[in-house]
């Protein structure tokens, strides 16, 4: 009686499972910063357009976020739920914060607000706000990752069993936020109500990175010292009924502590990779032990991982503008180092990201700064039997670029805006954010979204998913490129 029940369950869950896709189409999460636990920036499995198709994406979301404290206007970019199974059918959600505790769950498709939800936090004034201690909240919202079946399983990767698929399809899922309270907020997705009581993690005032999140476990990074809090690396159990704090202090030759906007990066090993200014770590999971380290000269932007053939390897920036290659298994020597990406010295690197075409080739893109910055793209290649990176295109010069993030070969690049030079608020952002597209093996430009937007955009991040690019403006408002998609 128990296999025929568990079989007919089975058969039912795989029919709405089958139901889901017919009413939404095939469509995936972007759930944490640069879309997974490796921070790679990279929707791997998009197909929603093609190199051709991008001439015709067209502005599909354009919504002006007013939160309670009125004034607020710093949005971060969303976290994408793909499809959620609730009352009111099946809807893609972006989950966006701003910085003093205001959360919106957006229809994507109707650009409609799902729900809202303000938590109260301490009311900080924007005048004591410095650049490494500013006021609100700091770090963009995560989800663990959903279900997944086949491929490689990398930490942050769900289970591929079938009861854990539909346990991730059918049952809740939770969107975590690390507010400037210092509580781990829980909330439901589908009702943005607490699932949880809150977590007291951190000191109110922290400076925290971007959260990732893997199997029950949440982490970030603190820096600067920020309203008292030790910079260090946090991991938050909380798969049990009493979530468990664990951290790892950084370095006292690092003073500023763990730097990178998107904080720790999780591997297939199980490991946790965490960076500061002069030492790379890789950390035991969930104790926070040190496994590994490397010592030099590092830059002040998250690193990337991923695999190649039977290495995990990893792409760090050095603060001379070069770019650090190493092998997990070893860090005691970088198995490459770039000559200065660009001859310029005030062209730092902002942010790094990376992906492999369908034949197997891998790319790595940094960003570089400044009012003539860029995106610049290597190659991984082998040189007697070892990986190393070479430099094969640079786009044009883009203002102020953000991290660019990849799907279906084609490289989405957003120029922020223009800094002002003179008077009052100089060094602050005017005129208007672009978002460019390139084709990934070129860098040849395909598509600009020239004076569409009003505004420029938040230094904060680009997401992408399923055949929609997002972003965040410094008036409060959440710019969506690329497709409306039929249901």
């Amino acid at each position: 009686m128990k296999a025929i029940l568990a079989v007919s369950s089975l058969a039912l869950a795989l029919s709405c499972a089958t139901v889901a896709r017919a009413q939404i189409g095939r469509t995936f999460d972007w759930h944490t910063a640069a879309g997974d636990a490796q921070r790679t920036g990279w929707e791997k499995s998009d197909t929603k357009f093609t190199t051709d198709g991008v001439k015709d994406f067209k502005l599909v979301l354009k919504r002006k976020l007013e939160g309670e404290q009125k004034g607020s206007t710093y949005l971060l970019p969303p976290v994408v739920l793909g499809t959620l199974i609730g009352y009111r059918g099946f809807k893609e959600l972006a989950f966006v914060a701003n910085g003093t505790g205001d959360v919106w769950a957006i229809d994507v498709d109707l650009d409609r607000v799902y729900w809202q939800r303000h938590i109260d936090l301490p009311k900080v004034k924007a005048k004591k706000a410095t650049p490494t201690c500013p006021v609100g909240v700091t770090s963009e919202p995560t989800m663990e990752p959903g279900a997944t079946f086949g491929g490689r399983r990398r930490r942050g990767a769900a289970g591929s069993s079938q009861m854990e698929f539909f346990r991730k399809i059918f049952g809740p899922r939770t969107l975590y936020l690390l507010a400037s309270d210092g509580n781990l907020y829980r909330l439901d997705t589908s009702t943005g109500k607490d699932m949880n009581p809150p977590v007291s993690v951190l000191p109110a005032g922290a400076n925290v990175s971007n959260l990732n999140a893997a199997e029950g476990e949440i982490y970030a990074t603190t820096s600067y010292g920020c309203g008292g809090a030790p910079n260090a690396v946090w991991a938050v159990d909380v798969s049990g009924d009493k979530p468990k704090v664990t951290k790892f202090p950084a370095p006292a030759s690092a003073p500023e502590g763990f730097i990178g906007r998107n904080g720790v990066l999780l591997g297939s090993d199980d490991q946790v990779y965490a960076q500061t200014s002069n030492t790379l770590q890789i950390l035991s999971p969930k104790d926070l032990k040190v496994e590994q380290s490397f010592a030099g000269a590092l830059g002040k932007t998250s690193p990337v991982a991923f695999s190649y053939k039977d290495r995990d390897l990893i792409v760090t920036a050095g603060n001379n503008g070069g770019l650090y290659l190493f092998d997990t298994k070893s860090l005691d020597l970088a198995l490459y180092q770039t000559p200065p990406i660009s001859a310029n010295g005030d062209l730092g690197i902002v942010g790094l990201s990376t992906w492999e075409t369908a034949e197997g080739t891998r790319w790595v893109l940094a960003a570089l700064s400044g009012e003539k910055g860029s995106i610049v793209a290597f190659q991984l290649a082998e040189e007697d039997g070892k990986p190393v990176l070479k430099k094969t295109w640079t786009s044009h010069d883009i203002t102020m670029p953000e991290t660019p993030v990849i799907a279906n070969g084609v490289v989405f690049a957003l120029s922020a805006g223009e800094p002002k030079v003179k008077g009052k608020g100089k060094g602050k952002l005017e005129g208007h954010a672009i978002l460019y597209a390139f084709l990934g093996d070129t860098g040849t430009e395909i598509y600009s979204t020239g004076d569409q937007v009003d505004a420029p955009a938040n230094l904060s991040g680009l997401t992408i998913a399923n055949g929609r690019v997002f972003f965040t403006t410094t008036d409060g408002t959440l710019y969506g490129f690329g497709y409306h998609l039929e249901h």
